[in-house]
């Protein structure tokens, strides 16, 4: 059944953007329980919704020649949309998210954020493409493993001490998702194992991604600006910036070296047959980014962490009841590990590191201002990998 844009969902969709602007701009207080529950529902919801819908959009084309791929698409579209509602919105709140960026005089931390904006756009298109080749239950089953990674990402890159019980809860956390997972998908007996390996890979490459833009945007945030809406149009601006750069290299490399012949056109055809899906996902993705940034300059970035590994479960569990699966006792059980993972972290002793504050200081004056070689490494790996991807036509 074609996806359409409802009113319901309109409404919705519009009422989670007045909420999520007023709370990057600080007109409501963020920091708030009440801001940040409701901030955090329009997360998961139009995370859920995004899934739902980019799926959908990728099995409507999966017979169709795609150049350079549909995932690259799929990625950059909503990212573009992204790009100009964030300029927007800087224009009428008065940010300037132009300098250093178009040859005008350098910002403090530049790389930091231009870091952050690669890791950013190449996690997500990993994500597009994981998604085009499996189910969205498998895909969230590797993406389960992101918390792990965040959280060991975050020791050499936001000098934290590593800490024993944090790690042992967020393992509890996610092998209850993977068990939630799994079980929603009908077993592992039902994954098709022809593209489920290629689509494991995607999701933890896409984990790397999504780790690292957590780690270095934090950094950012406790460095540069503590404004959450400056850091996400920062983020936007340079994840925007990577896109632009892998297309032009995919049309020139693709038409003057490969000499592809695949299909542009099917995209603007698509986008004028189904329009209410593709702004259902661009704005989906708008949103639930916008509401990452939000909630990560509210928590350290391992608290972020388990909201990721809470949302995937969500993710997991909405997507089996769109498909008409029920809850069966695998799933409450996972379900009921991701909780105990989850009030394990919660319940720290102030002697072990917990968190106290939900805010960090906007300066940080303790620690070096620069991103560690081991971590540029590991965006660099990345963002070559990406540009690789459209050779798979996934």
């Amino acid at each position: 059944m074609a996806w359409a844009l409802s009113y319901d969902t309109a409404i919705g969709l519009a009422l989670s953007f007045l909420v999520v602007t007023f709370a990057l701009q600080n007109f409501i207080d963020r920091r708030s329980t009440v801001t940040i529950g409701l901030v955090a529902t329009i997360w998961y919801w139009t995370s859920a919704l995004w899934a739902a819908v980019t799926k959908e959009i990728l099995n409507d084309l999966q017979q169709v020649v795609v150049y350079p791929s549909t995932s690259v698409w799929l990625t950059f579209l909503p990212q573009a949309l992204s790009y100009v509602l964030v300029q927007a919105l800087a224009i009428l709140f008065g940010l300037d998210l132009c300098t250093g960026t178009c040859f005008r005089e350098k910002r403090r931390n530049l790389g930091m954020w231009q870091m952050a904006g690669a890791a950013y756009f190449f996690g997500q298109l990993f994500t597009v493409a994981a998604l085009a080749l499996d189910a969205p239950s498998l895909v969230f089953v590797v993406k389960a493993i992101e918390p792990l990674s965040t959280a060991l990402l975050a020791i050499p890159v936001l000098h934290q001490t590593f800490n024993v019980r944090l790690f042992l809860a967020i393992l509890v956390a996610c092998v209850g998702i993977m068990i939630t997972a799994a079980a929603s998908h009908g077993g592992f007996n039902g994954v098709h194992y022809s593209s489920a390996y290629m689509s494991m890979t995607l999701g933890m490459l896409a984990n790397i991604g999504f780790s690292s833009r957590a780690c270095v945007a934090k950094r950012a945030l406790v460095f540069d600006s503590n404004e959450p809406l400056e850091a996400y149009g920062m983020c936007t601006v340079f994840a925007t910036q990577s896109g632009v750069v892998l297309l032009l290299v995919w049309l020139i490399l693709g038409r003057c070296i490969l000499n592809n012949a695949g299909d542009m056109t099917s995209i603007l055809q698509h986008l004028s047959q189904r329009p209410g899906a593709w702004l259902t996902a661009s704005l989906t993705y708008f949103l639930y980014q916008g509401s990452s940034i939000l909630l990560l300059s509210c928590f350290k970035v391992e608290t972020h962490a388990l909201l990721v590994a809470l949302k995937h479960v969500f993710v997991v569990v909405l997507a089996s009841l769109i498909t008409g699966a029920v809850l069966n006792p695998p799933m409450i059980l996972g379900l009921l590990l991701v909780s105990l993972g989850v009030c394990w972290y919660l319940s720290s002793p102030e002697d072990e590191d917990s968190e106290k504050e939900p805010i960090l200081p906007t300066k940080a004056d303790g620690l070096e201002q620069s991103v560690s070689y081991p971590l540029i490494a590991v965006v660099i790996s990345v963002v070559g990998l990406g540009t690789f991807l459209p050779l798979w036509h996934l």
